[in-house]
């Protein structure tokens, strides 16, 4: 695993405003014993989305945004898994950037394939990454060439304060009533 800063992949540019900090995680995936890397997680990979969640965490803390931890925690630990499960890659690349209005949380697997929400029966299993993703993070979306699923938070005043961005009194202490936590920002 490697962790590095990062600038955003660029995904929507005029959404993630200039980076002020931000985190990279890159793994190379283990193929199954028939050299496919598509359709099950292997032992080794297991231990992933568990990594990636403790670093997720230790950057926020270090971010002054523990607030966002149990979310971020949850949506990467459903991103990475799908990128396990269906990516078509060897690598997987996760990126957390922060800029002045928003946090934004970025996972490539290499799959040209569309994620998209399912209905999971009450007995099933899988299913309900990306309405877990959905109904939690304020935007998601997934890149034109279909190979990175992203989401966002909008920062609050207080967050972006804490970040020192001269836009902060711009933004609203709390959500608006009328505001859902989740909206799905692009599915095109």
């Amino acid at each position: 695993m490697t962790l590095t800063a990062t600038a955003p992949a660029g995904l929507d540019a005029e959404a993630h405003d200039h980076v002020v900090k931000g985190m990279a995680l890159s793994f190379v995936r283990t193929p199954r014993a028939d050299g496919q890397t598509v359709g099950t997680v292997t032992e080794p990979d297991r231990v992933w989305p568990g990594l990636v969640r403790r670093s997720s965490r230790r950057e926020l803390r270090r971010w002054g945004l523990s607030c966002y931890s149990e979310s971020v925690a949850l949506l990467l630990t459903e991103l990475v898994t799908n990128a396990l499960c269906h990516g078509y890659g060897t690598d997987v690349d996760v990126r957390m950037h922060l800029t002045g209005t928003r946090l934004c949380l970025e996972v490539r697997n290499g799959s040209l394939a569309r994620p998209v929400p399912r209905k999971a029966d009450p007995l099933d299993e899988n299913g309900r990454g990306l309405v877990l993703v959905d109904a939690i993070a304020d935007e998601w979306g997934v890149s034109d060439d279909g190979t990175t699923t992203w989401c966002s938070f909008f920062l609050l005043r207080g967050a972006a304060e804490q970040q020192g961005d001269d836009r902060a009194s711009r933004l609203p202490d709390s959500r608006p009533a009328s505001q859902p936590t989740g909206r799905t920002a692009a599915r095109a």
